[in-house]
C-alpha cells in the first residue's frame, strides 16, 4: 500500500489541490493527515481519497473538524493514529507532544512512525523504526510532503516543484 503522509496544510487549498494532483500520479492508496488542518472547509478537499486525521496544536475546532471528517467518509484518531498494511504497522501523530513521539519511537512496536509540527521534512531509523516528518505541505519556500510504500520501505519526500527518493528503509 502506497501512503501519502501530509501534515500542517493551515488551510492552504491551492496547496492542497496540487498535492492530490500529483498523489494521483504517484498511486497512492491513502491519505495520512498529521494534524493542524484547521478548518473543516480543508478536510472537505480530501472528500475523492480515502483519508485518515490526527489532530494537532493548531486544530481547535475539533467538532466541527470531526464532523467534516465523518462527511467525507474519512477517520478521526484524535491524538494518535495507526494503519497496518502486508504486516508492516505505521503510527503517525502531530509531533508537538514530544513525550507521546518519542514513546511511540522508542516501542519499537512500529516500523514507521510519521509525525509533522516543526514545518522540516525528515526522515531517519531509529533502532527498527523508520520516522518519517513530510514537513509542512503549506510552507511557502518549502510545500513537502512523503510518499511510504509499506511493503517496501521506499521513502519519497516530495515537494510541489520536484521530488528525491530516500530509499529503501523496510
Amino acid at each position: 500500500m502506497k501512503v501519502a503522509i501530509i501534515s500542517d496544510t493551515h488551510d492552504g487549498k491551492s496547496a492542497i489541490k496540487r498535492t492530490l494532483e500529483k498523489m494521483s500520479d504517484r498511486g497512492v492508496d491513502l491519505i495520512v493527515h498529521c494534524g493542524d488542518i484547521c478548518s473543516p472547509a480543508t478536510v472537505e478537499l480530501f472528500e475523492r481519497w480515502e483519508t485518515v486525521f490526527v489532530f494537532g496544536n493548531g486544530d481547535t475546532r475539533r467538532k466541527q473538524l470531526r464532523q467534516a471528517i465523518s462527511r467525507i467518509g474519512g477517520e478521526c484518531f484524535e491524538t494518535v493514529g495507526e494503519v497496518a498494511d502486508d504486516g508492516k504497522r505505521l503510527c503517525f501523530m502531530h509531533g508537538h507532544n514530544k513525550a507521546m513521539l518519542l514513546h511511540r519511537i522508542h516501542s519499537f512496536q512500529y516500523d514507521y512512525v510519521a509525525y509533522g509540527h516543526s514545518h522540516k521534512a525528515d526522515e531517519g531509523t531509529i533502532g527498527p523504526t523508520f520516522c518519517i516528518n513530510p514537513g509542512s505541505l503549506c510552507d511557502p519556500r518549502t510545500g513537502t510532503f512523503a510518499v511510504l510504500d509499506m511493503s517496501s520501505g521506499c521513502c519519497e519526500i516530495a515537494n510541489l516543484s520536484n521530488s528525491h527518493n530516500r530509499g529503501n528503509h523496510g
